[in-house]
């Protein structure tokens, strides 16, 4: 059943006249469309505003983030070696 019907090719177009030149979205009336239009204007003045400005980013949590994360350690951190940490006083103190 892989027949072209016209017939429904054209009642799907004849009903939707107006169609977007952006995304081609279909409308029946103008004034739709023209909403339409006023949508794709103001997405793309946001992108065009947003690639502008300079991303920053977070380098240090909040304080809030930092105790509930404990300083921000995990779990698994707190057994890892931080350097120059002190070494336990067993792996110093042999004689020479």
């Amino acid at each position: 059943m892989c027949r072209r019907l016209d017939y429904v090719v054209e009642s799907v177009y004849s009903e939707l006249k107006h169609q977007c030149k952006q995304c081609a979205l279909r409308f029946a009336q103008q004034d739709k469309l023209n909403a339409h239009l006023d949508w794709h204007f103001e997405l793309n003045k946001r992108e065009q505003l947003r690639s502008k400005k300079p991303l920053s980013r977070q380098w240090y949590l909040s304080a809030e983030d930092w105790l509930e994360t404990n300083g921000g350690l995990t779990a698994a951190d707190k057994h890892r070696t931080v350097p120059f940490s002190p070494l336990p006083p067993s792996l110093y103190s042999h004689p020479l």
